[in-house]
């Protein structure tokens, strides 16, 4: 048995565990999936705490699978900003080194009297594309967004219904071999309404209907402002709670994308595995 040592983050209901012990990437996958599970510390996706490679970075953020996640990189952040003390109102700007992503990721930190405000910049998406995919001897075709390290289909729907969320599940286990990236989302999307169901695939590990996703959501920013031709800002109704996303526009090019939200520090311990 080993001691693991981790903190429990809450981004937008999006349960994220962080882990403090050094543990080697290629165990990395397995035990995040153990983390995660009801009868452990019962969360949707876990991360690792390493030392950073390059010297502007505060740290480093290692996914379970080794992709992307906004949500995660805000909780580390809230974690340094805790770790020094910031006193409530008090911001800071954080470099990180994230898995998925061969950028730097800077995320800004405000404290607040029970958890810390959050704006990541996200990496831009490197491709937009219309697919066609199968599914039940018909054929969809739905604009894929494809971020470093994970790719979102996004769904546009008048009403997510019951039938709607079976139909992704089975989608997401069926174009699993379709999607090259470590990990994907299927979005449902009410764009009149502002509405998000995002179910997420890590490929692997986990697959659930997340209460937040802040690539999801960036990736859908991104997707409307492309089509827009122009800056857009989403609050992206979600079941943990609304999440932010902004995708500014200049001259039809795409020159920032960000992600806000809140993340609060629930608990930090150990376990014996």
């Amino acid at each position: 048995m080993e001691s693991i040592d981790y903190i429990k983050c809450d981004p937008t209901s999006n349960l994220t565990i962080l882990v403090k012990t050094a543990v080697p990437r290629e165990k990395q996958l397995s035990l995040g999936k153990k983390l995660i599970g009801a009868d452990c510390l019962c969360a949707e996706q876990a991360g690792y705490i390493e030392l950073p490679e390059r010297k502007e970075a505060a740290a480093r953020l290692q996914m379970m699978a080794g992709e992307f996640c906004g949500n995660a990189s805000m909780s580390l952040a809230a974690c340094l900003a805790k770790k020094e003390g910031l006193a409530v109102g008090e911001k800071k700007m954080y470099t990180l080194e994230v898995s998925g992503t061969e950028n730097l990721v800077h995320c800004a930190v405000e404290a607040a009297a029970d958890g810390f405000f959050g704006t990541v910049d996200m990496p831009f998406p490197h491709g937009i594309e219309k697919r066609c995919f199968l599914l039940a001897h018909q054929a969809y075709t739905f604009p894929v967004v494809h971020l470093d390290g994970i790719s979102h289909i996004i769904w546009e729907t008048e009403k997510i219904t019951v039938r709607q969320k079976q139909l992704a599940e089975q989608a997401a286990a069926q174009w699993e071999a379709e999607i090259d990236a470590p990990a994907f989302g299927i979005l449902l999307w009410e764009k009149a309404n502002g509405i998000l169901a995002p179910y997420v695939r890590v490929k692997g590990g986990s697959q659930m209907w997340e209460a937040s996703c802040g690539s999801g959501s960036c990736a859908v920013a991104a997707y409307a402002a492309n089509c827009a031709k122009k800056s857009v800002t989403l609050s992206l109704k979600q079941d943990g709670g609304t999440l932010t996303a902004s995708a500014q526009m200049t001259e039809g090019r795409l020159c920032a994308l960000r992600l806000k939200g809140f993340v609060r520090i629930l608990e930090e311990g150990s376990l014996r595995l």
